[in-house]
């Protein structure tokens, strides 16, 4: 499961966007790495890696996970 700001997505996969004028909160409870991109859909640059069980803010504009 995949949670932005408290949203489930439920088996995840592809981009997500995250909030436009704040950034988001995200917890990663799937077994893959969530990428945060710093352009909407995923463009731009990876800006971080949010790890399985991880929670925290991500600093971009989406999200992508496999």
């Amino acid at each position: 499961m995949l949670f932005i700001d408290r949203a489930p997505h439920q088996d995840p996969s592809g981009c997500f966007p995250l909030g436009d004028f704040a950034p988001s909160e995200v917890a990663n409870l799937t077994d893959g790495v969530a990428w945060v991109w710093s352009g909407p859909n995923c463009d731009g640059r990876v800006t971080h890696a949010i790890l399985p069980g991880q929670v925290t803010i991500g600093h971009g504009m989406s999200v992508f996970i496999e």
